[in-house]
């Protein structure tokens, strides 16, 4: 008799156990999954292809506003008749040649001497500098280049400012750009692929469904900000070279 009623309580405890388990899986969760997804989410890429086209050869009536050296050449600041706004022209081999609009009648011209035309570290074959048209004091779009043959190659435009970094820290520089928002960041992400042609894109805020994504330099992360109602959520991003690593 007590040898039965101690094989009932056993069984009880037993069906119990198996009861709880069954009604609570440790890695069934949905929101348990969906939160290590977001945890951890692979950057999707969109390839485009680079121009690699001459820039033009300017041969236009204007007035010239002042000339800039950088890295041994020569860049010329000039306004067309009846036009306020400013482009600029390079002399290269004794030929000039034309890179476009490159600020308005409200822009700097002392920060536009100092920082318009930049050397970049993107490609380890040859030099590649970042072009930058402003107005308004903000940045409108970056446009990359090379020399070949003793021309100007132009290879890419992006929009806003793009900085050069190793995000990444794999010993290649990577490009972060506002995408030419101040109201609603968005920072786009660039891999240069220049001896193949190509430059790789992916729109963060996009894959990471938030309303902002501000790259900080600082510490090398994204900072993805969402809004909930009237509320402000932040989650900060690490990219590995392939993923975006919630870490915060």
């Amino acid at each position: 008799m007590k040898r039965g009623l101690l094989f009932g309580f056993l069984f009880l405890i037993l069906c119990l156990l198996v009861g709880h388990y069954t009604l609570n899986p440790p890695e069934t969760n949905t929101e348990s999954t969906a939160s290590n997804r977001s945890a951890r989410q692979e950057v999707a890429f969109e390839t485009e292809q680079l121009q690699s086209v001459p820039a033009p050869v300017f041969e236009k009536e204007h007035m010239e506003v002042t000339s800039i050296a950088y890295d041994g050449m020569q860049f010329t600041l000039y306004q067309l008749t009846g036009d306020d706004h400013y482009y600029l022209s390079m002399t290269l081999a004794g030929t000039n040649y034309d890179l476009g609009l490159v600020g308005t009648s409200d822009s700097n011209l002392d920060r536009m001497r100092e920082s318009m035309v930049q050397k970049t570290s993107i490609s380890a074959a040859e030099a590649v500098y970042a072009l930058r048209r402003e107005e308004a004091f903000e940045i409108l779009t970056t446009t990359y280049f090379t020399i070949r043959e003793n021309t100007p190659i132009l290879l890419y435009s992006l929009p806003g400012t793009g900085s050069q970094y190793d995000v990444d820290e794999d010993g290649e520089v990577e490009t972060i750009s506002n995408g030419g928002l101040s109201t609603s960041p968005n920072y786009l992400l660039y891999e240069w692929k220049v001896d193949a042609g190509e430059v790789c894109v992916a729109d963060l805020r996009e894959q990471l469904s938030c309303d902002t994504l501000v790259f900080d330099d600082a510490d090398g992360c994204f900072a993805a900000d969402k809004k909930i109602g009237s509320e402000w959520f932040r989650s900060k991003y690490q990219y590995d070279g392939t993923y975006l690593e919630k870490i915060g």
